[in-house]
């Protein structure tokens, strides 16, 4: 019920500072509905408001997000003019409480060193993050006790100069969670930890060309290090910060940026890989397998002891994604943020396809959600506001999902237009029902869901769909195999292949162009025909011990070519069923289909 009210209470909101009446009317049906049949195996119901537009920018655009579990807080920068840093606390309640503790103009200050004579660019607190774990040899910042801000502004020399000075301009800076002193200003609560000239120093320049570290960074896992990304062209690559230490930073990484897909411009993930950092980020420059991986994903090992880097190496390779995705040989991925979860899986927003997408500790893929259904979920509609293109500052957290237990949630900024901080529930691969378990109900509903290859399904369907095409197909029936160790032949899901999928097989034998797996088309070529009924063959049985495909009575089902041919299968496959078929008596069997 809470989230009810909570959801009507953005939608209100929405209302009150739209233009457009039906769109306005749009909001407040969307949010109701999105609790009213959130139990609907076909709503779009993993998407979340956490903190509504109002309450998280006054109204300004949305640059950055971090939240704290164990206080329930969150703090949100914004940008343009009036932009500020915003404390909410109670951000699960219904009644959140917004509160601005460092102002524009207070910001402004810290900017200058407090030269008035001094110009700035707006502020532009563009990455927040807390330490997850005690930060110090002995634990001297306690864990999520500070919050560290990347910053992508600029602080120009005294005196009306327009030149930007290097050691002025804050690049990471860490807050410490105070409200500022009567009086103060943000020097009173920021530590500046680097500046562009320790950034310039590190990368080894004289002079700035379109630096960039606008991206939240990331720390590695015990808090030891932080670490950030730079897509310029002389200061590109990864940058390694000592989070106490002031001036303390080393470009572990050169990435030249710049041009085209090369630079590293992507809001990088960390995990442990035993003594060393194991930092992710979009597939950019020459990989220690030769050659480039641009439109995939890399990382990187960094030993903080003696400051050596291995080379960039594919985790995801661009044809992955593509045969992820089902796109076209020029279809190329733009991972733009990436988080990672304590249980060491990894979530990729990617640019192109619009896709958040989920990699497991086994390397498998999965749809979380895209911007369509965003769309749909937060106004309603597919012809009001269009979600900003990125989910950008992305966080993964445990949360205690009522229905479904104990899950993933993917905090991330909902940045303009629609400003808020918003969230992604992560169920498991195949709960369709949100009830934390993985059955033959689960299956079931999914079993209902697949069309032949190329129809649309529909937006409601979004759970089903698990490469985000918007088509459930047998591409979706694989992804769902890789997570439910079904075999191959098992029509009707059931973890068994048996007599019922052979009867369904037979029903349906010579079915062309618009069969699908449920139907006994198990390879996915839109046809039920010879090589299905081999593919149910080799693993008729495989799963229930004791039942044979030679003792299967098919006497009088299916057409005269589907008799002939389960002969013609018998002779193929020993009996007892086997797994394997004899190269040669395969091509023999092959041979004779073609008679």
């Amino acid at each position: 019920m809470i989230r009810l009210f909570h959801n009507i209470k953005v939608a209100l909101l929405s209302v009150a500072s739209g233009r457009n009446m039906s769109k306005r009317i749009a909001l407040v049906v969307a949010a109701v509905s999105g609790f009213v049949v959130a139990s609907a195996s076909a709503q779009i119901d993993n998407l979340n408001v956490l903190v509504n537009t109002s309450d998280s920018t006054g109204g300004n655009s949305l640059a950055s997000v971090a939240y704290n579990p164990a206080s329930d807080t969150a703090y949100i920068s914004s940008f343009g003019a009036g932009g500020a840093l915003r404390r909410i606390t109670g951000v699960s309640t219904a009644s959140p409480l917004s509160t601005v503790v460092v102002s524009e103009a207070q910001l402004q200050l810290y900017y200058r060193d407090g030269d008035v004579t001094r110009s700035v660019l707006t502020p532009l607190q563009s990455g927040l993050i807390f330490n997850p774990a005690p930060v110090g040899p002995n634990g001297e910042i306690p864990t999520a006790a500070a919050l560290w801000i990347a910053d992508n502004g600029a602080t120009r020399f005294p005196n009306g100069s327009t030149q930007t000075d290097p050691n002025a301009t804050k690049r990471f800076y860490r807050y410490n969670l105070n409200n500022i002193p009567p009086g103060g200003d943000g020097r009173d609560v920021f530590t500046t930890l680097i500046t562009l000239a320790n950034q310039q120093a590190a990368a080894g320049v004289a002079s700035t060309v379109n630096d960039n570290t606008g991206r939240k960074p990331a720390f590695s896992t015990d808090a030891k290090w932080l670490y950030a990304t730079d897509s310029g062209a002389t200061t590109g690559g990864i940058y390694r910060i000592n989070p106490l230490n002031p001036g303390g930073t080393t470009r572990i990484i050169n990435i030249p940026g710049g041009t085209g897909n090369t630079s590293a411009i992507t809001e990088p993930a960390t995990l442990k890989n035993g003594n060393l950092d194991r930092i992710f980020l979009r597939g950019t420059g020459v990989t220690s397998t030769g050659g480039t991986n641009i439109g995939g994903v890399n990382y990187v090992d960094h030993d903080p002891v003696t400051n050596t880097t291995s080379p960039l190496t594919p985790l995801v390779t661009a044809q992955e994604f593509r045969d992820f995705l089902e796109r076209p040989s020029t279809f190329s991925a733009d991972i733009r943020s990436i988080a990672s979860d304590a249980a060491g899986n990894l979530y990729f927003m990617d640019l192109e396809s619009l896709n958040l997408i989920k990699r497991d500790t086994q390397g498998r893929l999965i749809q979380i959600t895209n911007r369509t259904e965003r769309r749909l979920a937060y106004t309603g509609s597919l012809t009001g506001p269009n979600p900003n293109s990125v989910m950008s500052r992305l966080d993964a957290i445990t949360h205690n999902h009522p229905t479904a237990g104990n899950i993933t949630r993917v905090l991330y900024a909902e940045a303009t237009p629609l400003n808020f901080f918003g969230a992604v529930d992560v169920f498991k691969p195949s709960d369709f029902n949100r009830d934390g378990l993985e059955n033959q109900t689960d299956r079931d509903l999914f079993k209902a869901k697949i069309t032949p290859r190329g129809i649309l399904s529909s937006l409601d369907d979004s759970r089903f769909d698990l490469n985000g095409n918007q088509i459930i197909d047998h591409a979706d029936v694989k992804i769902l195999q890789s997570f439910v160790a079904f075999p191959d032949g098992d029509a009707n899901l059931d973890l068994n292949v048996g007599f019922s999928d052979l009867l369904e097989l037979a029903r349906n034998y010579n079915r062309t162009g618009d069969a699908t797996w449920i139907l006994g088309d198990f390879n996915g070529d839109d046809a039920v025909n010879f090589n299905d009924l081999l593919t149910l063959a080799r693993n008729y049985g495989n799963s229930a011990p004791g039942s044979d495909l030679h003792g299967a009575d098919v006497s009088g089902i299916g057409s005269a070519d589907f008799q002939a041919d389960w002969a013609l299968a018998l002779s193929i496959v020993p009996e007892p069923a086997s797994l394997s078929l004899l190269a040669g008596t395969l091509l023999l069997a092959q041979r004779r289909r073609r008679q």
